[in-house]
C-alpha cells in the first residue's frame, strides 16, 4: 500500500500528519510527505520521503497576516496563504505519483491532495 500524506499549516496542523507519516512507514507502508518548506527536513528526519509543495516565502507571508490570527478571519487567510498556493502543487504531485494502491490524506486545508 502507498500513501501520500498533504499536511500544510502551521505546527498544529502539521505535526500530528508526521507522526502519522512516520508511523506508517514504519510499519512498512510507502510513504510521502508533502508539506510547507519549514517543516521538510523535520519529515525527513523521522526518515518520511518528503516534498515541498509551498515555499518558505509564502509560509512566512502568510504568518505575517494578521487575519491569520483572527477568530473570524483566519480560517479564509489560512486558506489564502496556505491552501490555495499549495493546490496545484499538491494536485499535480498526487496525480503523477498515485498508483492502485494509494491512499490519500489530507489536512483541512490540502485542497489539491484532496481533490486529486
Amino acid at each position: 500500500m502507498h500513501f501520500i500524506i498533504s499536511a500544510i499549516g502551521t505546527a498544529g496542523d502539521v505535526l500530528p500528519f508526521i507522526a502519522v507519516a512516520k508511523e506508517l512507514s514504519r510499519r512498512g507502508y510507502r510513504t510521502v510527505f508533502l508539506t510547507v518548506a519549514p517543516y521538510v527536513s523535520l519529515a525527513e528526519k523521522h526518515c518520511v520521503k518528503t516534498q515541498e509543495i509551498l515555499s518558505r516565502e509564502d509560509y512566512e507571508s502568510t504568518l505575517q497576516d494578521p487575519k491569520l490570527w483572527k477568530p473570524n478571519e483566519g480560517f479564509i487567510a489560512a486558506v489564502k496563504g496556505f491552501g490555495m498556493p499549495s493546490l496545484k502543487n499538491a494536485y499535480d504531485y498526487v496525480i503523477e505519483h498515485a498508483e492502485a494502491d494509494t491512499v490519500v490524506i489530507g489536512s483541512s486545508i490540502s485542497f489539491g491532495a484532496r481533490c486529486a
